[in-house]
């Protein structure tokens, strides 16, 4: 007889890649009808609509190039309907993802180059690895192992970095790229005199639209008007020739297939932060 815990990995195995437990999307699209396609319509459009400034503003948060965070937005809404079971569950890049991601790779290689977007396309394919492993594993309980104060702790914490290192975009100054929080305030208390009169106006401007459309019109989508409205202000009075940074053209289309770097040197590197990404996600 052989080992019965290698006995049930392989059969675990063998069971999620069968074609009718790896396309889950014949489980539901037989019985999928009009009325599922026009609610998943509008909601689709809507959620369309929202990714494209957030799916960008996460890239930057990442240190990567704002057509990355399209791709990336993309692509999972694509794949997932095929292999995924839940209907409920959104997909994309999310901001404690791409602060991970920054701290990890800005140490590697410097923030915006090609080799840093090398680096980030080959640590998405490990951490995929990593959670295909997991779930072949079944390793599902390790979730129950964490409690709710330490996962509540680090969404607050992961919050209030994310907030902080915004503030260069906030103020219009030029700040350090880290994650150390008090770093960075006492960095932009330091610059205070330096900030940029047009550009904070824009932002405190967008942080109290979205506060008072919560209060008045919760139902209404806050962060499209308030990206919106600064969109029509910038072009419409060409702030940028003030001084205010945008984004510029986005390259159109889809990149070309191409292999990730995936030598052992850079496997090892990146190895710590595809780790601590997975469990993360996997939270």
């Amino acid at each position: 007889m052989g080992d019965p815990v290698l006995t049930s990995v392989v059969e675990s195995f063998r069971s999620q890649f069968r074609p009718r437990n790896l396309f889950h999307i014949s489980s539901w699209v037989r019985d999928y009808t009009r009325a599922d396609f026009r609610g998943d319509l509008v909601a689709g459009l809507t959620v369309g609509v929202m990714l494209v400034p957030q799916g960008m503003a996460y890239a930057v948060l990442a240190g990567v190039p704002p057509i990355y965070g399209l791709y990336a937005s993309l692509v999972p809404l694509i794949v997932y309907p095929i292999f995924g079971t839940s209907r409920h569950l959104a997909i994309g890049v999310m901001a404690i993802d791409m602060l991970i991601l920054s701290a990890g790779l800005s140490a590697l290689a410097e923030v915006g180059t090609a080799e840093y977007v090398q680096l980030a396309i080959t640590l998405a394919v490990m951490v995929g690895a990593i959670q295909m492993l997991m779930g072949t594993l079944r390793l599902g309980f390790v979730v129950n192992l964490l409690s709710r104060p330490v996962i509540s702790g680090f969404t607050a914490a992961a919050a209030l970095t994310i907030g902080v290192t915004q503030l260069k975009n906030l103020l219009g100054i030029p700040l350090p790229r880290t994650s150390d929080v008090f770093v960075l305030v006492s960095e932009a208390m330091q610059r205070i005199a330096d900030i940029h009169v047009i550009t904070v106006v824009i932002g405190v401007g967008g942080i109290i639209l979205l506060l008072v459309l919560r209060r008045f019109a919760p139902i209404a989508p806050g962060s499209l008007i308030a990206v919106v409205i600064a969109t029509l202000a910038v072009y419409a009075l060409r702030l940028e020739a003030n001084g205010v940074e945008i984004v510029g053209d986005v390259p159109t289309g889809l990149p070309g297939p191409e292999m990730p770097s995936l030598s052992i040197t850079t496997l090892k590197d990146l190895l710590p932060t595809a780790i601590t990404l997975s469990l993360v996600q996997f939270m």
